[in-house]
């Protein structure tokens, strides 16, 4: 007698939808409300110290001289101006101030895979406890990236100081008398032409009409 043969087993066929008198979504290129501030076309270092810089500053609430958001009001000027020299300078002009002014160290950045030539670079333009500020600006001269930064930083704070003076003439002043020996040593230790540093002008007045 020949055995019987098993039924197949088959997979359930699953259920059809019901159909629905609300319409498919079409595609749309419209953009989402989602924050698009990033550049796309960063170079790495940069969008790693940008986001490094920004971290830190906010996370201690640091204001410039008239009261802005430190980020958008300073680093963010800096580092357009310092990336006229390579994204290596752009790099330094986020993070110049991060060591001195918030509780990030330099071993921390170097965690973070900063390269050490921007390492170098802003320990040089760091100052240091009990350092005159003008034996930092000839220690920041003598750095190659340092000094573009310092001489961007400089540049920056002269030409703030036009509005500061309208509300605290007598820091403006000050401030000026500071700023622009530095800028002779920073200029002297760059090598930056006269046409380079009518750029850097442009590109600083810019940042300053963005900001109003």
């Amino acid at each position: 007698m020949t055995p019987a043969t098993p039924a197949r087993q088959t997979d359930p066929v699953p259920e059809t939808p019901e159909p629905t008198d609300e319409p498919t979504p079409e595609p749309t290129d419209e953009p989402t409300d989602e924050p698009t501030d990033e550049p796309t076309d960063e170079p790495a270092v940069v969008a790693l110290a940008r986001r490094i810089a920004t971290e830190a500053h906010r996370g201690v609430d640091q204001r410039d001289k008239q009261q802005r958001d430190y980020v958008e009001a300073h680093l963010a000027p800096v580092a357009a101006g310092c990336a006229l020299f390579g994204p290596e300078a752009q790099a330094a002009g986020w993070l110049h101030d991060v060591v001195e002014d918030t509780p990030t160290t330099l071993a921390d950045l170097q965690r973070h895979g900063i390269p050490q030539e921007v390492l170098d670079a802003v320990d040089s333009v760091t100052e240091r406890a009990g350092e005159p500020y003008t034996q930092l600006v000839h220690r920041a001269a003598a750095d190659p990236i340092g000094a573009i930064v310092k001489l961007v930083d400089n540049a920056w704070n002269l030409l703030g100081n036009t509005g500061l003076a309208h509300t605290r003439p007598e820091d403006a002043r000050r401030l000026r008398e500071k700023y622009l020996p530095a800028r002779a040593v920073l200029l002297a230790g760059t090598g930056i032409s006269a046409l380079r540093m009518h750029e850097l002008d442009v590109v600083l007045r810019e940042q300053q009409d963005r900001l109003g």
